[in-house]
């Protein structure tokens, strides 16, 4: 699971096929206001990039706007409680 400013918004990265080409899912906020703040608008730029197995445990993704903070507002990433219990690949080495 990474979570960062990607500097083009979550369309682009599927374009580029970057989920995919990790292994990867896309996890954004639905962000009308985006997640960034400049004299331009809102974009949304900040989101989560999760391998394909723990985006299934992924419940909800969240832009707080109560944060108060700028340029960049905080998005919340909310995991299924029993995230233990999902099974995920696992590489080993060989024997």
């Amino acid at each position: 699971m990474v979570g960062a400013d990607f500097n083009a918004p979550p369309d682009e990265l599927a374009a580029a096929k970057v989920g995919s080409r990790c292994g990867g899912k896309i996890v954004a906020p639905v962000a009308p206001r985006g997640t960034c703040c400049s004299a331009g608008g809102g974009r949304l730029l900040d989101y989560f990039l999760a391998s394909s197995d723990l985006a299934l445990g992924v419940l909800d993704v969240r832009v707080n706007y109560l944060a108060n903070l700028s340029p960049h507002r905080p998005v919340d990433l909310y995991l299924e409680g029993k995230l233990a219990s999902v099974k995920v690949s696992k590489l080993s080495k060989p024997q």
